[in-house]
């Protein structure tokens, strides 16, 4: 799996954390973040950087949900890597894309710090590389390097930015709680949801506890009104609407893992083979995912913590 499609998969399965904190002199501060860059040394025409700018949209723009106006933000480079360079290499709309280039025969850490003038207010975000021989050689992702922690911790960072829905319940100190939307569409094939998996991404991603899925049982807490979930695999279901059902749904479940409960809540919005958008229908097949994901669930206005359970609530079924 390569780096840009593990982040991909930490987006679509895991919880977030907080990744902005206020700073005595800065509105925000952003941090925890790292990208792994391929060393220069090779001739290739691109080794990889960052998008400083890009960060704080991203971040009111996921998080806060707002689209903030990027026009005339201005990027300061506040302090510069020590084993390298950063070199714009063109405007992404919202400010530049900086490639770093790491100095000949370097390999290893290093960092950046960015200020981000915007709108009256000041963003400092601070940014680490890991310069690797190659990016796409997979001895590189052995677990526990300096480079596969560097991967780790970016794709923490921008799951941070995704799904700002995890809640701990004030009753039980053991049950965390996030929300997924899933658009469906009619004629899709894309019904498929990891519940199990989910469960795990948080483990494994946000609080380094040791897991085995063999350990892990299900509970459907609420099921689906308007639809079944049909058992594909361990902890792996799709979601089917009854024929000619067009709306909202939604599910509850519980998993049990490493003595931990994760309570998710999935919530469904099924939509024809054509979805309107701006008057228009456009065909689900022609979009992509992602976009598709994010103005069905944005449309719909999902309060994605509307329907916490309380402890009074009974398991309606069992599966392993």
């Amino acid at each position: 799996m390569t780096f840009r499609a593990a982040c991909i998969f930490f987006f679509l399965l895991a919880p977030p954390h907080l990744c902005a904190a206020a700073d005595q002199s800065y509105d925000m501060t952003f941090d925890g973040g790292c990208t792994v860059v391929q060393t220069p040394d090779n001739q290739i025409e691109w080794s990889g950087g960052t998008y400083p700018a890009g960060i704080v949209y991203g971040y009111y723009h996921n998080v806060r949900n707002v689209d903030p106006d990027m026009t005339g933000a201005k990027v300061t480079i506040l302090a510069s890597p020590k084993h390298g360079t950063l070199r714009p290499t063109g405007e992404m709309g919202t400010g530049p894309w900086y490639e770093f280039l790491a100095g000949k025969g370097y390999r290893g850490p290093d960092d950046a710090t960015f200020v981000i003038d915007l709108a009256g207010k000041q963003y400092k975000v601070h940014e680490k590389f890991y310069v690797v021989e190659k990016t796409n050689d997979n001895n590189f992702y052995e677990t526990g390097t300096p480079a596969t922690r560097c991967a780790e911790s970016e794709g923490k960072r921008i799951v941070s930015q995704q799904i700002p829905s995890t809640k701990v319940l004030p009753d039980r100190k053991d049950v965390r709680a996030m929300a997924i939307c899933m658009p469906i569409a009619t004629l899709a094939e894309d019904k498929v949801m990891f519940p199990v998996s989910a469960a795990a991404e948080y483990f494994l991603r946000y609080n380094d506890v040791e897991f085995s899925l063999e350990d892990s049982s299900l509970l459907i807490l609420e099921p689906p009104q308007h639809g079944e979930l049909v058992p594909k695999g361990r902890g792996v279901f799709a979601y089917e609407p009854r024929s000619g059902y067009l709306g909202k749904d939604s599910a509850l479940l519980e998993v049990h893992i490493n003595g931990f409960t994760v309570r998710e809540i999935y919530h469904f919005h099924v939509v024809g083979p054509s979805y309107p958008i701006a008057g228009k229908d456009y065909p689900i097949e022609r979009k992509g995912q992602a976009s598709w994901t994010k103005i069905v669930c944005s449309e719909t206005n999902y309060d994605p913590i509307d329907r916490l359970p309380n402890n009074s609530l009974q398991p309606t079924s069992h599966a392993n």
